[in-house]
């Protein structure tokens, strides 16, 4: 698999292609230990990134790794519902964690304060999403602020590891129903992809932009990942 630097440079690589100007504000929900925050960072280095992670047992580390990056580290969960929720703490899978209950994997649970994301006082040009199946309740927090978004990197499953996850189809739909199309994938395997989208109005700039093999490219993976869908769900083609 490649590693996420390599995702975050074609993520940055699609934006400069439509935008001469740097985002102002990025947002990097799920942020782990904020390795694709300084990233982002690096890639963008006139934004300011804004990396949210619930879990408190990362922040230490999250700290040490944000030093000398123009990055603020916001240590709380985002939710379409404010208050408090309890955060599963996965012991043996690093990047598991997350605010559904885990199918499988051994945990303790944390209560951790939630935000929405539209109580900010921010406006994220780009945002990159990896929040292990609560992704569109996040996304759905920033009520009208959405619309405004040039593009979201967000992670995609086709298996369900947590109760009540969505799958890609549920995100492909979230995001056709608020006028976003899905422009390609930066990876992907077995159970997980990364797919950007982007808002539908810039559907014939990218289309005009984006050379022939990677069209090709994309609409191959767009195939062969509604294929997997269509396998998983026991569907025939």
């Amino acid at each position: 698999m490649q590693s996420h630097q390599t995702h975050i440079a074609v993520f940055a690589s699609l934006y400069k292609r439509r935008y001469k100007e740097e985002p102002n504000t990025i947002f990097d929900l799920g942020a782990r230990d904020c390795l694709d925050s300084v990233g982002l960072s690096s890639a963008f280095p006139a934004a300011v990134v804004h990396a949210f992670e619930a879990n408190p047992e990362r922040h230490p580390n999250c700290e040490d790794n944000i030093l000398k990056h123009n990055i603020i580290l916001h240590d709380i969960a985002v939710h379409e519902q404010p208050g408090t929720m309890t955060f599963y703490a996965v012991t043996n899978k690093d990047g598991a964690s997350s605010l559904l209950h885990p199918k499988e994997y051994p945990h303790h649970t944390i209560t951790v304060p939630v935000i929405r994301l539209d109580s900010l006082d921010l406006q994220p040009d780009l945002i990159w999403a990896d929040l292990q199946g609560s992704e569109i309740p996040a996304l759905k927090g920033l009520g009208q602020k959405l619309s405004q978004v040039k593009m979201i990197n967000i992670e995609v499953s086709f298996k369900a590891e947590y109760d009540n996850q969505p799958l890609f189809d549920d995100t492909y739909k979230f995001f056709t129903e608020n006028n976003f199309m899905l422009l390609t994938f930066t990876w992907f395997n077995r159970n997980h992809a990364d797919a950007v989208f982007i808002p539908r109005s810039e559907a014939r700039f990218y289309e005009l932009l984006m050379p022939v093999k990677i069209v090709v490219y994309t609409n191959w993976m767009r195939h062969s990942i509604k294929n997997r869908i269509l396998r998983f769900q026991g569907k025939k083609r």
